[in-house]
């Protein structure tokens, strides 16, 4: 995942969390029992690229505009 602003890192965690918006342009996994899915996202930072996001949410789909925060 790529940040759109500048990286926080969080103590508790000792990881950096990232912020990344865009279009969802492909749903490749979803569980409709669990709600994982695994999403093909086109960041508006970086139109021309593409990157992966595993998230847990019920309903999504192509097309959807969506922020994505994690690490």
């Amino acid at each position: 995942m790529i940040a759109t602003h500048n990286p926080i890192t969080n103590p508790a965690m000792k990881t950096i969390q990232e912020t990344l918006t865009g279009i969802v342009n492909r749903v490749t996994y979803h569980n409709p029992e669990s709600g994982w899915s695994v999403l093909r996202v086109q960041p508006f930072n970086r139109p021309e690229g593409q990157e992966t996001v595993t998230v847990h949410q019920t309903k999504v789909f192509a097309g959807a505009t969506m922020e994505f925060r994690g690490a």
